[in-house]
């Protein structure tokens, strides 16, 4: 798979993963590229991208994912004069004292974007060519972390849906993928050792201790080689630049 002249919609672009993936996927050639995110002003990078860029189309969309409405207006508007060939969920939030945001976010709004493209690029109702859809979830959906118990929930939720959808359901066309970076650098990192769950100082600072910190370019390198070479329903682990693949339970039915 070559993403030369694709199409791609991101959801949280405009954060440092999803910025670290936009880049990677126009460095590609990348044909149309939609940057979806919580701010209401276009952020500066994507007139940036633009400049850089020249040969891709940019466009931003404000949204808040856990909106259904919002969500179902942008795909509709992207979706007017073009096919859409791959999909990005990687809006995400951390915070253990709003877990209700949370969810509704991290799992809900990567359920719903996703349920929503399909429609669109599902070959077999007439409507799109298939694709790929890769879900961004995280170390801690596999390996969940005391002081995030709603953040570790919800990433293991997006495992087990993405992993689900892809079963059994190849006759869509569409590479149901996911994603888990270990610890990398962004604001969400700085959110963990400030809004955590009965975490004390001394957890936090073992805590800091054991995580390796990563760039959010490996997480984009990683998404790009997911995307282009990645077998539908697989997990794939990108922690301390290491991209590893964990031995997954089978799915029952």
């Amino acid at each position: 798979m070559t993403l030369a002249n694709k199409t791609a919609l991101i959801t949280g672009g405009g954060g440092a993963i999803g910025e670290a993936i936009s880049t990677e996927l126009l460095k590609n050639n990348l044909q149309v590229l939609a940057v979806v995110d919580i701010y209401s002003q276009e952020p500066k990078l994507i007139s940036e991208w633009r400049v850089k860029f020249p040969n891709s189309v940019i466009r931003y969309y404000p949204v808040d994912v856990s909106v259904q409405k919002e969500l179902e207006n942008c795909y509709a508007h992207f979706v007017e004069d073009k096919k859409l060939d791959i999909v990005v969920n990687c809006a995400g939030i951390y915070n253990e004292n709003i877990l209700r945001r949370v969810v509704e976010v991290n799992l809900i709004g990567v359920i719903q974007s996703t349920l929503i493209a399909m429609e669109y690029m599902r070959a077999d109702n007439g409507r799109g060519d298939g694709g790929v859809i890769l879900n961004i979830a995280s170390i801690t959906g596999i390996e969940p972390i005391s002081m995030a118990p709603t953040y570790s929930a919800t990433k293991h939720g997006v495992i087990s849906f993405t992993r689900a959808l892809a079963h059994g359901r190849d006759g869509l066309g569409i590479k149901f993928l996911t994603l888990c970076p270990g610890a990398t650098h962004s604001s969400l990192y700085g959110q963990v050792l400030k809004s955590s769950f009965m975490c004390d100082d001394e957890l936090r600072e073992r805590m800091k201790q054991k995580l390796i910190l990563q760039e959010p370019e490996a997480v984009g390198r990683a998404s790009v080689k997911q995307i282009i070479e990645g077998q539908s329903g697989s997990v794939w682990i990108i922690e301390d630049n290491t991209i590893t693949h964990p031995t997954m339970s089978d799915i029952r039915v």
